[in-house]
């Protein structure tokens, strides 16, 4: 009885581990799946191109 239920806990062990490490692959995948999105809306912030542009909306600013 104690070698089945010793067997029954190393297959929960490796069920756990398998879990683990599919909620750790999900996890990265996500990650990286919402990286260039995050990259994209940082350039669109930064609007690197224009160095005028701050000027320009603090020019618009003043005129409202």
């Amino acid at each position: 009885m104690v070698d089945k239920l010793k067997g029954g806990l190393d297959q929960m062990k490796g069920k756990l581990h398998e879990l683990t490490a599919k909620r750790n692959e999900l996890v990265a995948r996500s990650q990286t799946a919402a990286a260039p999105s995050q990259v994209h809306d940082a350039l669109r912030s930064l609007d690197a191109g224009d160095p005028t542009s701050a000027i320009g909306r603090y020019e618009e600013r003043i005129r409202r």
